[in-house]
């Protein structure tokens, strides 16, 4: 399962539940916005989102402006 870790500039006003995002579905909207669906946090450990998972935390949409994160990560787990 593919899973995108999206790093949030400290200036992002729809990042203020978490300094980062799992992120189970990303979408490129255009060239300066973002669309993600999954868990915000303030740790990027990977632990924290399969806790965050486990427990049934609602997940969350958010298009997020191009100058408002600061990198993606895609990494592979296992579901």
């Amino acid at each position: 399962m593919k899973l995108y870790i999206i790093v949030c500039s400290p200036n992002c006003p729809r990042c203020g539940e978490g300094s980062f995002v799992f992120a189970e579905e990303l979408e490129f909207i255009n060239d300066s916005h973002i669309k993600v669906v999954g868990y915000f946090s303030f740790s990027e450990d990977i632990n924290e989102y399969k806790r965050l998972k486990k427990q049934g935390v609602e997940k969350k949409t958010l298009i997020i402006p191009q100058g408002s994160y600061q990198f993606i990560e895609e990494v592979e787990i296992e579901p």
